[in-house]
């Protein structure tokens, strides 16, 4: 007897499954999208335009474009999905969760380096979280389509 599982893909072949990989694969994209303008190991864009903007602005007019359109569909999604509300939610959770860290010794808020590193993971969780909250809503509710997510007026 075989055991009937959860197809992958579903109508007209799109991924419909919601799972941790799924997730980690949004919190991936959002964490480059985040650590790629800036971050404190001094390989970003921000750091690659302040230092050798006469050499290279031809590659880097090109990529901080890409860069800008990437960030306007994260913070769009985001916005959208969350809204204001929820997203000063998200981030309290994850702000009183760098507290715990930080309240157990593991994260110095102190030091430059882990304070500066707390708040680009604060960033990254909440567009993670933006992205994400539509797929984990229809997953909890079972809701099998979503018209629109249009602002509302």
């Amino acid at each position: 007897m075989t055991s009937a599982k959860q197809p992958l893909y579903g109508r007209k072949g799109r991924y419909t499954r919601f799972d941790l990989r799924a997730f980690l694969a949004r919190w991936c994209f959002a964490a480059f999208l985040v650590f790629s303008v800036y971050n404190p190991s001094g390989r970003s864009l921000f750091h690659w335009v302040r230092e050798g903007f006469a050499d290279y602005w031809m590659l880097q007019i090109p990529v901080a474009l890409m860069l800008v359109i990437f960030w306007f569909l994260a913070l769009r999604a985001t916005l959208l999905a969350l809204r204001w509300g929820g997203i000063a939610l998200v981030t309290s959770v994850l702000a009183s969760l760098i507290w715990v860290l930080a309240d157990f010794g593991l994260l110095d808020l102190g030091h430059r380096l882990h304070a500066e590193l707390a708040v680009l993971l604060l960033l990254s969780g909440i567009m993670t979280a933006g992205v994400s909250s539509m797929h984990v809503l229809t997953r909890l509710t079972g809701q099998t389509h979503v018209d629109s997510i249009s602002p509302r007026r």
